[in-house]
């Protein structure tokens, strides 16, 4: 019994550690106001000790914060509500709903509305394009940039999720990025 006390104590203190907390400020009004630039609070995006804090314009914070509404939902393949949600159909509505834009409606398609940046050029709110076989060429994912290299998105197995661009699956699948014109991140 003595041992289990230290053993269980630091579980709960190692739970309480990592547990994450989630801070969401909603920007309303001042769109497409150019050079208006506010500190983002990425909630519970976990980071590292050196990772910078994320700033992005009005645009991108009002992008992220109405993905993160978007964060249970489970997946159906064509669904674009809150019962049930497909990788595109998730980002056309946050688009809509976040800066007024109408995407089109596959992932394909949408990356060709996109202006293409590298990776590293890469703001919240911007795209990220993923195909279903490594090394493929054919676009079947989208996911937005969330910062700090975490992705929000759809997927088949656990609805809407956040997700890091480095692990394996996302690595190895990924195929480019993409800015929405019309949008000032």
């Amino acid at each position: 019994m003595k041992t289990r006390l230290p053993i269980i104590v630091l579980a709960v203190l190692a739970l309480c550690v990592s547990s994450c907390h989630s801070s969401r400020h909603t920007v309303r009004g001042d769109r497409g106001q150019r050079g208006s630039i506010i500190e983002v609070d990425t909630g519970d995006i976990p980071r590292g000790n050196d990772s910078p804090r994320v700033s992005t314009t009005r645009q991108g914070e009002r992008i992220i914060s109405v993905a993160r509404e978007w964060l249970g939902t489970p997946y159906r393949y064509g669904g674009n509500d809150r019962s049930g949600v497909d990788c595109s159909g998730m980002v056309c509505a946050v688009y809509v709903r976040a800066v007024d834009i109408k995407l089109p409606r596959s992932s394909r398609e949408i990356a060709e509305f996109c202006q293409s940046i590298s990776r590293r050029d890469l703001r919240p709110g911007d795209l990220v394009f993923f195909t279903s076989r490594v090394g493929g060429d054919r676009i079947s994912h989208v996911a937005i940039y969330m910062g700090d290299n975490k992705i929000i998105h759809s997927t088949s197995s656990r609805g809407v999720i956040i997700s890091d661009l480095d692990e394996n699956y996302w690595r190895t699948h990924f195929k480019c990025c993409g800015h929405v014109r019309g949008v000032n991140l």
